[in-house]
């Protein structure tokens, strides 16, 4: 059994859907707390561990291990790689140290030389990144307009003095699951059902701070329905972490879900293996509803958590790759190149680059805020956009 320790959902995800596909038993963990909980009562293999994890470091998960007598072998897999880095690993005590392709590896080589270029974790993931861009903390990152939805619910304005290189493939749908009792039960399979009928429904989501949580929220609003309806309904509203939404619906102690993720998420395909369970997309009123809040539309693919049979009509988080609107343009124009032209080796490890096209890139309705100058250009010369800044098609 391996252990895969990593709180990017969709990372932990494509890394376990790979060791199953090689016969090999995984299972995830989000976080050093749920690592050490299950390791109360059981212990794997091997640890395949993430280094730049919020609260408790890769770093610090390793060196807690060994002063605790663990020899657990240890591989860390970090988009961190400078000597250093691998050199502090060893320190601590990891096994081996396996380097990912990243956009920062993959600037660092190719700016001019005596560029510098340091890459950070955040715990509040892609939700603020506009905003420490803005502060001056950072001059890149993955900006999504449904994830600073998540600081936005919480009083702030939409970040305005960041601007886009190009945009991501769109690969993070929005899924509405329900359990086949429920439907059985109530004739509903979907949000909108249980909200036309006002049919008392235990809804589980994420918290505050996930996509999750977002996209159920915004799907609430669009419908005019708060908490506190359903709640009046006869109905509820729980929010706790992925995992434990999972073991609720599959235990009974839920109804419906809303999943902000990929066709091949691990816990979505195990819950739907385990446990009977109706997928559904989004309506038209939905999708344009959540197109108007950030999300650009995209199908559930068929096949999705080894479930679904065809394509379904959905919507997902729009992101861009994001700089300071005040970045120099020759700046901005030479980064833009070196992603573009190494889209297929970050393609290896980076979600957002599987499959883009030109076409993705410089699709402005999917674009969290406008096109740096820089970036403009790079495409103007490469012939993807043409003089007034139009898509040519290419």
């Amino acid at each position: 059994m391996i252990w895969c320790v990593e709180d990017d959902a969709s990372i932990r995800d494509i890394e376990l859907y790979a060791l199953r596909a090689a016969g090999l038993e995984a299972e995830g963990f989000p976080d050093g707390d749920s690592f050490w909980q299950a390791l109360q009562s059981r212990k794997p293999e091997l640890v395949v561990l993430d280094v730049m994890m919020p609260r408790m470091d890769g770093y610090a998960f390793t060196q807690t291990l060994r002063q605790a007598g663990s020899t657990l072998p240890i591989l860390m897999v970090s988009a961190k790689q400078l000597p250093a880095d691998k050199h502090r690993g060893f320190l601590v005590g990891t096994d081996d140290y396996i380097t990912l392709a990243s956009e920062g590896k993959v600037l660092q080589e190719n700016l001019p030389a005596g560029s510098t270029v340091t890459q950070e974790t955040i715990s509040s993931g892609c939700s603020s990144v506009g905003y420490l861009i803005e502060a001056g903390m950072g001059d890149f990152g993955t900006g999504q307009n449904a994830m600073s939805g998540t600081v936005g619910m919480e009083g702030k304005e939409p970040y305005s003095k960041v601007s886009a290189l190009f945009a991501t493939v769109k690969y993070a749908f929005v899924a509405e699951l329900a359990t086949q009792s429920f439907v059985d039960k109530t004739g509903c399979s979907t949000l909108a059902e249980v909200f036309e009928k006002k049919i008392p429904c235990r809804f589980v989501a994420e918290p505050v701070g996930s996509s999750d949580y977002v996209s159920f929220m915004y799907l609430l609003d669009i419908h005019g329905v708060t908490v506190e309806d359903i709640e009046s309904w006869g109905g509820s509203v729980t929010f706790t972490d992925g995992s434990a939404c999972c073991d609720m619906l599959q235990d009974g102690q839920a109804d419906m879900m809303v999943g902000h993720t990929v066709s091949t998420s691990s816990s979505l395909t195990e819950l739907c293996m385990s446990a009977k369970m109706v997928v559904s997309g989004l309506t038209d009123d939905e999708i344009a509803g959540m197109c108007e809040r950030g999300y650009a539309e995209a199908p559930i693919p068929a096949g999705s958590f080894g479930q679904t049979t065809e394509e379904m009509k959905s919507a997902c988080q729009a992101s861009s790759k994001i700089v300071p609107s005040d970045m120099e343009d020759d700046v901005a124009y030479a980064m833009t190149k070196i992603l573009v032209e190494n889209a297929d080796k970050l393609a290896e490890d980076v979600a957002g680059y599987r499959g883009i096209t030109y076409a993705d890139m410089v699709d402005f309705d999917a674009m969290v805020v406008p096109m740096h100058p820089g970036a403009v250009k790079y495409f103007q010369d490469i012939g993807v956009l043409d003089a007034d800044g139009n898509y040519t098609g290419k």
